[in-house]
């Protein structure tokens, strides 16, 4: 998974100004083998390791300038950590009648193996005549990035080449790390429930129609005012599908829209107490989707 974010923030209260710039990058991979074994014609059970790759890089800048008394101040900061862990699951599925599928499945907390991380601070300090203070510097720590343990619950009912409908409800358990070694920061992550629901509709053999609903709800808590305590945002999504693809004996060509929405809440910094208020936002994003497969 990918997650890019890119902020500018500017305030401007009486004879001081503030400005904020951040851009953060996060990559999740996953890789490793899967064993799935069929056991008699209603039982099917899988079982999964594999190893996870989490990269962060966070840089920004804050500049705070001020006619009355004339100075300013710039912070320029930079971060990045890898963090490298082993995760494993298990799944099982039933099949009560030759339509209905049951499945059920469990994902282990990701077991903490490697990790470096550094951070590089610059902060300046002007202030006229020809008053300039610089105080730069670079460290090296050890990071983590934690997974929690994961349960899912799925059904579904189909009728071959006619309709069919699928929901999955999983929930995280609660967890608790350290982000940073050696820091007095602990994210916390709380029991979360999330929730999917499609279905489809075959129009002939040649034409189908599939959509769905999801949910993406944060595990962390709500962030609170007052001074920064490392906590990540809080992010509630809700998505949307619908998709059309054309089949033939070879090919299948699918195009469609997927739609999110998202709320926010978020720490917001206020210059003149130096310290942080919750702010709140929300987002519409719109995809199309295009894609074609074949077949031989």
């Amino acid at each position: 998974g990918n997650f890019n974010l890119d902020t500018r923030q500017t305030i401007v209260q009486g004879p001081k100004a503030f400005t904020m710039r951040r851009t953060q990058r996060d990559r999740q991979l996953f890789a490793g083998p899967t064993i799935a074994r069929r056991m008699g014609a209603r039982w099917s059970l899988g079982v999964s390791l594999f190893g996870s790759i989490h990269l962060s890089e966070l840089e920004g800048s804050n500049v705070l300038g001020s006619t009355d008394p004339p100075i300013v101040t710039e912070v320029t900061y930079a971060e990045s950590s890898t963090n490298v862990g082993l995760m494993g699951s298990a799944g099982i599925r039933f099949l009560p009648t030759d339509h209905i599928s049951l499945g059920f499945s469990v994902r282990s907390p990701v077991v903490h193996l490697y990790s470096e991380g550094t951070r590089y601070l610059l902060d300046v300090n002007m202030a006229p005549p020809a008053t300039a203070e610089f105080k730069q510097t670079t460290s090296r720590h050890r990071t983590r990035f934690e997974l929690p343990t994961k349960f899912s619950l799925g059904i579904g009912w189909v009728k071959a080449r006619s309709w069919g409908w699928s929901a999955d409800f999983n929930v995280h358990l609660p967890h608790e790390f350290k982000p940073v070694e050696k820091r007095d920061i602990t994210r916390r992550l709380l029991l979360t429930p999330n929730f999917a629901f499609g279905g489809e509709r075959y129009f002939g053999d040649s034409f189908v129609v599939r959509g769905g609903m999801y949910t993406d709800l944060p595990n962390v808590a709500h962030p609170n005012p007052g001074q920064d305590t490392g906590e990540p945002d809080q992010l509630y999504t809700i998505g949307a599908t619908l998709t059309g693809s054309s089949l033939t004996k070879t090919t299948s060509t699918t195009f469609g829209v997927v739609a999110t929405y998202s709320v926010v809440f978020a720490r917001a910094y206020l210059m003149q107490s130096n310290d942080y208020s919750v702010g709140t936002g929300d987002q519409i994003r719109i995809y199309f989707v295009i894609s074609s497969s074949f077949s031989y």
